[in-house]
């Protein structure tokens, strides 16, 4: 078998994910992928062989072997790659386990086609191979080439370095030549791009040390051999993200490797690699986080949430024309599967099905139907906003496809009063007339959420609606093929064999032509009932045929529920690639010429090379790198720069190309279809309620917490928030894709500080919104001191009531003339929680009505947007292009939280000016406080009389005198600055792109006006509101700083005064001491007379046995001995006391301090003891060598120390006569 399980079978029973190593095209896994510093594996030592995988015990290692090919000269890349499927097909893998490839060398660029290959099959089988595959390893993959492998110079050195078992085909080489095929290899990376969205990780080590190679040497007529030193394949080779003009991948790590290109997969034979234990301790962490993920679609969360798709179109009614929507609501996944076009053309069909079935009923004076309860009864799916209610949709009895589908209403019965309607009601009903698909303005497509991965899926939608009216007309204009091919009952051959994707016909696959032919046979043989077309060999043959073949496999209608649906990227090129091919057909038979398989071939090669429809749009200049990524990695320091860009067709591209790495405004640059295009990222204010910020802000670190997606928090899955579970899906993504949620005010100005939860209670919306002041709870002053403060009722009942201010992102493309798509996050609304009715008061009833406003919708941009362009044709803007809505879009996200909210809790400008009044009026009770100081502390100084620290007048004083209140309201005005400035710098850039769309617009329109229009609403958003929020945010940085300086002068009239206070207590006290020392000094000149006679007489009145000469008395030195001691100890005692700061302290830790002495004075004594019996030994040697010893001394307590030698001899000191 190809594929070898070197697993134990006992170990992979709860594996959760399968790896396949797949080693270069002919060699040996076992040799690739053995584990580091181990030998190659021989025969009889095969038990101790161990692969690279050998630490991973929750997964599954299949080695796979090339086989050998019949015709090397047939065998390509692409064949190898669809026998690898083959093989894992038959082995079961991607049906219950998630797939780690790892590729080195060609065997990398084999599973790159692998999977390409089954993104664009209809096998499920196959399908399921990429739906599951999960991340990937390349190791030194050629993926733009290489020069080593591609030259016959180096193919028996490359056989000799890799241990293949023969030298690369000469076919594999021209696939990886450089030179010739470099288109066709980054073709392939760019379809394996899209594939790259929804896969964890991939991994690209790169060689870092040269290879040996032994090749044959020639010179003047003489060959040999010789060693060279080459990189097999270089890092830019190696590498997906290679350079700016290859396809970007951001889920790829690039990863050096100190090692040569045969050692890269065992990391250079060193188990001590870091990048080796790196990698797979990596490997090991994405394993335990792959649990539950194959019991679920990744995508899941997209047929859950709900986009819009709204027309614009004609609409004339009663002689008045009017721009109007027609608009529908599919699921995204539905709009992403069958495109904005189908999802519109749909609701059509239906409403004439509506109305084909009412024409069969009978007719009554009470029949009335609603469009939109019919619908919704039908599918709930296409229910289109804010529809007309009271009409039904009818069908003329003879209708052509041209003539207009009309939608009727049912007016109702007249009053008797009103003759002229009765009439009119008794004759012919009015007509609704339905929007004409090909005859409209624009599409306007909404994401509600800025998701960037969304964002390319939307852009692959539209072109595939391109690619298919592009067919569509391409199989329009070829007429008589049909008539031409001759027809079968079935894709089979003339010889009856039947073509499917088998060893026999994998080759087909090589040739882009065939391959179309070899797609279109599978999808007719997949197909339920019978099909006539041409037999795949008859279509091969004639390409007259195979235009038929294609033109019959694009109308068989797609499976109702298909367990897997193909990436939208591939399913484009081969709308794309089978358009080119009945164009080309078209063209050779109009000039009578011969149609080659070659030539059709080339014609689609060279369409591979044209750009697509988002590669201008979506480069990476222009879209990955305008995200901001802060060092900390969390969601609030992640965002898109305020930016703008135009795309002209067939502009001068070099006018911008030296400046994309830059971050400012260039030039328009070109664009990749004949269409202009527009890229906008604009930043905007909006709300939200505290407890709707702080549930985010737990979400979110509960999501960082855990980084696994299965399994899914239950409260988020059930709960009914879309915000929530696109967090939980969406804001870990490694292909830096990732979701941008709503930010606050200070997570938009601070986005590097890692915590915002503290500034953001600092906000002022919150602290005027929540229900207490912070200014009350921290004022220490009197009751007749005044401060002014937001009462009570205009305050929310709770902290989650509290409302904040926030920074939301309005993404905004036009993608072509005909499409604009917009990305913005809303504020999610739910009903009011129940509770028990509220108090008959006047108060109650107004506090329910404050509580009510919250769930309110205030300030939506889609709303405002919907409703102006929707609207009573007396106001509507009018919108005639996708350029025109983008103006508009923008007006509206100007003004629409400052000019269109009518909550008194969102008006932002008015919350300011209430709070730096209730700041200034707390500034005014602290001055009225510091004057009735000033004038205690005179009057206090003009008396007379003598006070101390202690007086209640003068703690009073020192209390009042306390600036914690003036500080916190300091601090309060700087958070008023800090916010302004905030907002400021918010305007600023809204200013900045707005002048850049207006130079945009201009050079759009050269010197036909056509968007003078756009160009006035955004003339008017920025010179009317910005200039004139900036001059109101002007005035209140004014009063705010003047605030802040009398602040200042106030607590500096503070602190002086305190200072004049505690000069005054200082020089009371001073005094007060004075007179107490000299009271001390005339006790102590008393003290120092009479204790000398104190001392004489006690001392000479002592009864001792020398003054007395009374034996029972003791003798004097005895005597004082005595007192000597016990004076020394009630001294230390008491100046122990005196000058010990913590005693009881000290008293606790008493003994262990005599321990600690008593120790200390022991040692003192035994060295002291050694060095008496050093004398010893020193006077009397000979003594000591007999083995005398000398008796310890003996402490005298009347004589001293008494010592007693080996002679008898003692030493005492003498006695005190």
């Amino acid at each position: 078998m190809p594929l070898e399980c070197v697993t134990p079978e006992y170990h992979y029973i709860n594996a959760k994910v399968d790896i396949v190593a797949v080693p270069a095209i002919g060699a040996d896994p076992r040799v690739a992928y053995r584990y580091p510093g181990q030998k190659p594996p021989e025969k009889q030592n095969a038990e101790r062989w161990h692969h690279i995988f050998s630490d991973l015990p929750d997964a599954r290692v299949f080695l796979y072997t090339f086989s050998k090919p019949e015709t090397p000269k047939n065998h390509g890349i692409t064949k190898y790659a669809s026998e690898l499927l083959q093989d894992m097909v038959q082995e079961g893998l991607g049906k219950s386990r998630m797939i780690h490839f790892v590729g080195h060398s060609t065997g990398g660029l084999v599973v790159k086609r692998a999977l390409v290959i089954a993104n664009g099959s209809n096998n499920v089988d196959i399908l399921d191979i990429k739906r599951n595959c999960c991340s990937i390893a390349f190791f030194g993959t050629p993926h733009y080439g290489s020069t080593v492998l591609c030259q016959g110079t180096y193919k028996w050195a490359v056989k000799r370095l890799l241990c293949l078992k023969a030298p690369m085909s000469e076919r594999l080489r021209e696939d990886l030549s450089d030179v010739e095929n470099l288109d066709s290899l980054v073709h392939f990376s760019r379809v394996f791009q899209p594939l790259t969205i929804n896969m964890e990780k991939i991994w690209s080590f790169y060689e870092a040390r040269d290879s040996k190679l032994e090749v044959r040497a020639t010179i003047n007529d003489r060959t040999g051999s010789t060693a060279i030193r080459r990189m097999v394949v270089e890092k830019r080779c190696a590498m997906l993200n290679a350079s700016d003009d290859y396809p970007f991948i951001g889920c790829e790590q690039a990863i050096s490797v100190k090692g040569d290109h045969a050692s890269l997969p065992r990391f250079g034979d060193d188990p001590n690699s870091s990048t080796f234990h790196q990698y797979i301790d990596g490997l090991r962490d994405h394993i335990s986080q792959m649990s539950g993920k194959i019991e679920r679609d990744p995508r899941w969360l997209e047929r859950e949430l709900k986009v819009e798709v709204h027309l614009f179109y004609e609409l004339n009614e009663e002689k008045q024309s009017t721009i109007k929507l027609w608009s529908v609501t599919p699921f995204l996944r539905g709009l992403i599967n069958d495109g904005p076009g189908a999802c519109l053309e749909r609701r059509v069909e239906l409403a004439v099905k509506d109305a084909s079935n009412d024409d069969g009923e009978e007719d009554g004076p009470s029949r009335t139907h609603t469009p939109s309860r019919r619908r919704g009864a039908s599918t709930s799916n296409d229910t289109p906003p804010r529809l007309h209610s009271g009409s039904t949709l009818v069908g003329p009895g003879n209708h052509n496809g041209h003539s207009p589908t009309l939608l009727t209403t049912n007016l109702g019965e007249a009053t008797d009063g009103d003759a002229d309607e009765t009439e009119s009601n008794n004759s012919t009903p009015s007509t609704y007339k339905l929007p004409d698909l090909g005859h409209s303005h624009f599409r306007w497509i909404h994401v509600p959420a800025n998701n960037m991965i969304w964002v390319e899926k939307i852009f692959q939608s539209v072109e595939r609606d391109r690619e298919r009216k592009r067919f569509a007309e391409a199989a329009e204009s070829i007429q008589g093929v049909e008539g031409q091919s001759e027809m079968a009952t079935s894709p089979e051959s003339e010889d009856g064999t039947c073509f499917t994707p088998s060893e026999k016909q994998i080759g087909l696959l090589e040739d882009p032509a065939r391959a179309q032919l070899l797609k279109a046979a599978e999808i007719i043989d997949r197909h339920d009932k019978p099909v006539d077309a041409p037999g795949l060999k008859a279509a091969i043959a004639d390409p007259q045929k195979g235009a038929a073949l294609i033109k019959v496999a694009q109308s068989v209608p797609a499976p109702k529920s298909p367990a897997i649906i193909p990436e939208a990227a591939q399913t484009i090129d081969d709308i794309r690639e089978r358009a080119v091919f009945l164009e080309v057909t078209k063209d050779n038979l109009r000039r009578g010429e011969t149609v080659q398989t070659e030539t059709i071939a080339k014609a689609i090669r060279d369409e591979r090379k044209k750009p697509g429809l988002g590669s201008a749009v979506l480069d990476k200049h222009y879209w990955n790198r305008k995200q901001v990524n802060s060092r900390h990695g969390l969601p609030h320091g992640r965002y898109m720069q305020p930016f703008c860009q135009l795309f002209l067709p067939h502009s001068r591209s070099d006018s911008g190309l030296n400046m994309r790495a830059t971050m400012v405004h260039v030039d328009a640059m070109a664009s990749p279809i004949d269409s202009p295009q527009l890229c906008v990222y604009f930043p905007y204010l909006h709300w939200d309620t505290f407890a709707g910020l702080q549930k985010r802000n737990e979400l979110v670190l509960q999501r960082l917490k855990d980084p696994r997606l299965y399994p899914m928090n239950s409260d988020v899955e059930k709960g009914p928030s879309m915000e929530n579970k696109l967090i939980w899906q969406y804001l870990l993504d490694s292909s830096n894709l990732p979701l941008h949620i709503r930010r606050s005010l200070d997570q938009f100005g601070n986005p590097h500080l890692q915590n915002i939860s503290v500034r953001d209670r600092d906000q002022v919306m919150y602290k005027c919104t929540k229900p207490e002041s912070p200014l009350i709870s921290t004022n220490p002053r009197d009751d007749n001191a005044h401060c002014f403060s937001i009462p009570s009722n205009f305050r929310a009942k709770s902290d989650a009531e509290a409302k904040v201010l926030m920074v939301d992102q309005l993404w905004a493309w036009v993608i072509d003339s005909k499409t604009v798509t917009t990305f913005f996050a809303p504020k999610e609304e739910f009903p009011p929680p129940k509770g028990p009715a509220p108090e008959s008061s006047n108060e109650s009833e107004h506090s329910s009505l404050l509580t009510a406003k919250t769930f309110l919708g205030q300030a939506d941009l889609r709303n405002e947007i919907y409703d102006d362009v929707n609207g009573d044709q007396r106001f509507a803007s009018q919108c005639r292009d996708p350029f025109d809505f983008v103006a508009l879009a923008i007006w509206h996200a100007v003004i629409v939280f400052l000019e269109r909210s009518t909550d008194p809790d969102l008006k932002l400008f008015t919350l300011f000016q209430e709070w730096i009044c209730e700041l200034a009026e707390e500034q005014g009770a602290s001055f009225k406080v510091f004057q009735q100081i000033q004038g205690e502390t005179t009057r206090i100084f003009k008396e007379s009389k003598n006070r101390d620290a202690a007086d209640p007048e003068f703690r009073n004083i020192v209390e009042k005198l306390d600036p914690s209140s003036d500080l916190n309201a300091l601090i309060q005005l700087k958070d008023v600055q800090d916010e302004l400035g905030m907002i400021t710098r918010l305007f600023s850039r809204q200013a900045e792109v707005i002048d850049n769309l207006i130079h945009d617009y201009k050079i759009l329109d050269g010197e036909s006006k056509a968007h003078a229009k756009s160009i006035g609403w955004l003339d008017e958003a920025k010179n009317r509101y910005i200039h004139s929020y900036q001059n109101e945010i002007n005035d209140l940085m004014t009063s705010a700083k003047v605030t802040i300086e009398d602040y200042m002068s106030l607590l500096d009239m503070k602190q002086k005064q305190s200072n004049v206070v505690e000069a005054y207590i200082s020089r009371m006290t001073a005094q007060t001491s004075g007179e107490q020392n000299r009271s001390i000094m005339i006790f102590t000149i008393f003290t120092i007379i009479f204790l000398p006679l104190s001392f004489f007489t006690s001392f000479f009145g002592m009864n001792v046995q020398d003054w007395s000469g009374s034996s029972s008395n003791k003798r004097l030195p005895t005597v004082l001995a005595l007192m000597c001691g016990i004076s020394a100890a009630v001294i230390i005692v008491a100046l122990f006391l005196a000058f010990t700061r913590h005693p009881y302290e000290k008293i606790k830790k008493a003994p262990e301090t005599v321990k600690k002495t008593h120790h200390h004075f022991k040692r003192l004594w035994d060295c002291w003891h050694w060095w008496g019996g050093k004398r010893v030994e020193e006077i009397d040697g000979a003594d000591e060598v007999k083995g005398t010893k000398r008796n310890r001394s003996i402490l005298d307590l009347e004589g001293g120390f008494q010592s007693e030698g080996v002679q008898g001899m003692r030493w005492r000191r003498g006695s005190v006569s």
